[in-house]
């Protein structure tokens, strides 16, 4: 099972990920991964991209389309269970209105500006791996414009990357027409990505990234320091994607687990993008709410956070379950319980 999920071809259907997950929950359930193979894990947000093909009102990071909840909020809510203070990279210009939002939904968060010096993707993340006072073992990345993020993949990914002592991981899924298409070397391992914004050949259908990726935070640090430091032009963007690349010429360990589906991580470039993601989180929110009533007792509850995201319209149903069923706060991730408190 875990060799179909390491080397699945593109064309394949992912995996049952709920049979890879019964090997590696803890006795509670609760999916605090750093709890199980003691290696600490932080999560970081990159929301200080610029935006540009996306045409709305407002910075895509806030755009809320037709919910009332902004991209932003909806991923930082999926990750709380894995840290309760996730860091979130802003720019001058989307910091005060991420921070707006993030308090109104009654989130816990810390921020850092990105260095406008070191532009472009790697650069936000590189700014945020510079600010942590303790820095943790693994990180796990996060685009801010993921429209549906899908909790149960973050979680599995990191997971599974400290139980394989992965140096990089992320989960991936099948799509037609990828923007950004995954390459698997001999092995199965991920080795290169092919992206239709630089010209490549895209196949018609792919593998694509879920817009989250785990790694280990030194080596994170390290590979993006020097490609700061080999940066010759003014406003020259790095990003961390290409980072594969030198792994796999080092021969170091990286996993992409085929285990997601194009509904479960919809990434937000455009304002027709952001219609599909507002319909498949409508359509998300509802299976949580129905995974929430048929929760029997405090430990079928619970186990639907590990499947399920806690976003912010469900809070009050979500209380609400957790006093029909007997579950304590206690029981709860910790990123969890301010929302419910």
């Amino acid at each position: 099972m875990l060799d179909e999920l390491f080397s699945a071809p593109p064309a394949a259907q992912p995996i049952d990920r709920h049979v890879i997950a019964d090997g590696f929950r803890t006795e509670t359930g609760r999916p605090e991964t750093t709890l199980m193979f003691g290696r600490s894990l932080r999560v970081i947000v990159a929301a200080a991209g610029k935006g540009t093909r996306y045409l709305g009102d407002t910075p895509k990071v806030v755009a809320a389309g037709g919910q009332p909840v902004p991209l932003v909020v909806r991923v930082v809510s999926a990750v709380l269970p894995l840290d309760a203070q996730p860091l979130i990279v802003v720019n001058e210009t989307t910091g005060p209105l991420v921070e707006k939002a993030l308090r109104e939904a009654g989130l816990e968060f810390a921020t850092t500006v990105q260095d406008p010096a070191v532009p472009g993707m790697g650069g936000a993340v590189l700014s945020a791996l510079r600010s942590f006072e303790e820095p943790p073992d693994d990180v796990l990345v996060v685009w801010a414009d993921m429209g549906m993020v899908w909790a149960p993949n973050l979680w599995l990914s990191v997971v599974l990357h400290q139980h394989l002592h992965s140096w990089m991981s992320f989960p991936t899924k099948t799509r037609k027409d990828p923007y950004v298409s995954t390459i698997r070397d001999s092995r199965g391992q991920p080795c290169d990505f092919l992206f239709r914004r630089h010209g490549d050949p895209m196949p018609p259908t792919g593998e694509s990234d879920c817009g989250a990726f785990v790694f280990r935070a030194d080596i994170l640090r390290e590979l993006l320091e020097c490609r700061a430091g080999a940066v010759r032009e003014p406003g020259q963007e790095i990003d961390i994607l290409p980072l594969v690349r030198d792994l796999a010429a080092a021969g170091r360990p990286r996993y992409a687990f085929h285990m997601a589906s194009d509904e479960e991580s919809q990434g937000v470039n455009t304002l027709a993008e952001l219609e599909k993601a507002d319909l498949r989180y409508e359509s998300g929110l509802n299976r949580t709410r129905n995974a929430f009533a048929a929760a029997t007792d405090a430990a079928g509850l619970l186990e639907v956070v590990t499947q399920h995201s806690v976003q912010p319209p469900l809070v009050k149903d979500f209380c609400q379950h957790m006093a029909r069923t007997g579950l304590k706060l206690s029981d709860l991730p910790v990123g969890l319980r301010s929302l419910c408190s």
